[in-house]
């Protein structure tokens, strides 16, 4: 059995204004020092201006700091709040709504590299959001992704100053909000029958860290 398999179901409405909700409070989730890990990770542009597209971007406190560096940044996330709070923080970064789940708003072989922090898990149709990225990737394009190991709810749920309510609710659902998990040897399985080739699946639980390449 699909160790991604959704244990939950909740509407896509409640999903969404859950996570509109989470907005109030997303940027209290993830440390400097997170940030900083991540950008070190993932790295400027290998030469002259890249697009990067930033999948799941929340409030776009990540695609400002990637832009930073030297990207071509937008973002893209499920969640209106979440948008525009990202707005309201950067008008250098173009923000637009969309569903993971769905085809995305892109055209193919339009990106030099791909990011998407904490989201796979979250996804209904994570295959096929995977077999998106690799249509929008350029030949060589690179994904750097970090998705979820081991069962659990984590990953946000406690703000600065002790448990949130929101910590708390997200114990209780949802589909979309941290019920799946993907092993190492899935995840390569999943990222090939996408297109795309692992380059390394770093197995730290409770999280992979992932990087792979769009072939030629």
């Amino acid at each position: 059995m699909s160790t991604h398999r959704p244990l939950l179901q909740v509407p896509s409405a409640l999903a969404r204004r859950f996570w509109d909700y989470h907005s109030r409070s997303w940027d209290d989730g993830r440390t400097e020092a997170a940030v900083a890990e991540l950008l070190t990770w993932i790295g400027a542009p290998r030469g002259g201006s890249e697009n990067l597209v930033d999948l799941g971007c929340g409030t776009g406190r990540l695609s400002r700091a990637l832009s930073g560096l030297g990207w071509t940044v937008q973002g893209i996330d499920y969640s209106r709040a979440m948008i525009a709070r990202a707005r309201e923080k950067s008008s250098t970064e173009p923000y637009s709504v969309g569903d993971l789940n769905e085809p995305l708003p892109l055209d193919s072989c339009s990106q030099d590299c791909a990011v998407s922090v904490s989201v796979l898990q979250c996804l209904d149709e994570p295959s096929f959001h995977l077999q998106e990225i690799r249509r929008i990737l350029r030949p060589d394009g690179r994904l750097f992704l970090t998705v979820k190991s081991e069962p659990g709810v984590s990953c946000g749920a406690e703000s600065r100053g002790g448990p949130s309510v929101f910590g708390r609710i997200k114990r209780l659902a949802s589909s979309r909000v941290f019920v799946r998990r993907f092993e190492p040897v899935e995840m390569e399985r999943e990222l090939v029958a996408a297109g795309l080739t692992p380059e390394s699946i770093d197995g730290r639980a409770p999280w992979l860290r992932v990087v792979a390449r769009a072939g030629e």
